[in-house]
């Protein structure tokens, strides 16, 4: 048999090895971790002190009942259709209102007409204000600004010109 070749105690490290390193390893881990904790904190803190939801206000919609044609203020609630529930017929024939802020003469007034929309009780043609006979629409558009604030003031005011836009009438 041959020579035998002498082995050594293992003491002696065969070969030199670095240790990997991962890419969250040393300071930017660190600073990562920091963050993450700073973040979940922040988030705690913010879920345990965050103030009562506000309590939902009462939403109101001016109102007019279709078989009395008179107005009310109505307060809707969620999910709620019309026609609603009127005071006068204790039945459910109220529909939204329209308002309009015209007169007959071609000036604005403070308080308004409210006017019942014909295709809210499937009525043919279009709507004609009662006072004005002006036309009203869904969102009827109110006068200009300076005819609504001689209006609230109480002092006279021009008419509209006869192209404004809100000076709708039936046969424009």
């Amino acid at each position: 048999m041959g020579a035998q070749t002498p082995v050594s105690g293992g003491s002696d490290v065969a070969v030199n090895i670095p240790a990997r390193r991962g890419p969250l390893s040393g300071a930017l881990g660190l600073l990562v971790v920091v963050v993450l904790l700073s973040v979940a904190g922040f988030s705690t803190y913010k879920l345990f002190t965050a103030p009562p939801d506000a309590p939902a206000q009462p939403q109101f919609v001016e109102a007019i009942c279709s078989v009395t044609l008179k107005h009310f203020s109505h307060q809707r609630e969620a999910g709620e259709n019309y026609p609603f529930y009127s005071p006068f017929t204790k039945e459910r024939t109220a529909y939204p209102a329209e308002m309009c802020y015209w007169t007959r003469d071609g000036k604005a007034k403070s308080e308004p007409t409210y006017v019942l929309l014909n295709e809210y009780i499937k009525k043919p043609g279009p709507t004609i204000c009662p006072d004005c006979g002006r036309l009203v629409e869904a969102h009827n558009p109110p006068p200009p600004p300076e005819l609504m604030a001689a209006a609230k003031s109480g002092a006279p005011s021009q008419p509209a010109p006869a192209g404004a836009v809100n000076a709708r009438s039936p046969n424009n």
